[in-house]
């Protein structure tokens, strides 16, 4: 979904997710109750009204009222009318967050797929035919 990476990107947070912490299941559960993406102060303050607008635009959850591809293509902050050129605020240290969460991740899901591996060869070894 381009507009969860959008916001993701945007923010240094998954908008489900804020801490980096919460299961898929705790995710699933809380689009569940609201769909609707939320804007943070904290978490968004750093963006332009016009961002946000096209957040907003782009997480809406009535497929008929969320803006086509093409109309993201339009929006006055892809365009740049109304994109800051400063430097977000720590937006370096919260992607480097999200990233490390992400390669933690992909690390413990490898060790996992490798115990299986080793667990399995381990069975045929000891299993009497």
């Amino acid at each position: 979904m381009p507009s969860l990476m959008l916001k993701i990107v945007l923010s240094g947070v998954h908008p489900f997710d804020l801490q980096g912490m919460s299961t898929d299941q705790e995710i699933e559960n809380r689009i569940k109750s609201d769909p609707r993406a939320p804007i943070h102060p904290q978490i968004t303050g750093h963006l332009s009204d016009s961002a946000i607008d096209l957040i907003k635009k782009l997480m809406e959850p009535d497929p008929d009222r969320r803006l086509s591809a093409n109309g993201m293509l339009k929006h006055p902050w892809i365009r740049g009318d109304t994109a800051r050129t400063t430097k977000m605020m720590n937006s370096d240290k919260k992607l480097m967050k999200y990233k490390d969460l992400k390669d933690k991740l992909e690390a413990g899901i490898f060790s996992v797929l490798i115990s299986q591996v080793r667990l399995k060869r381990i069975v045929k070894v000891y299993t009497v035919h």
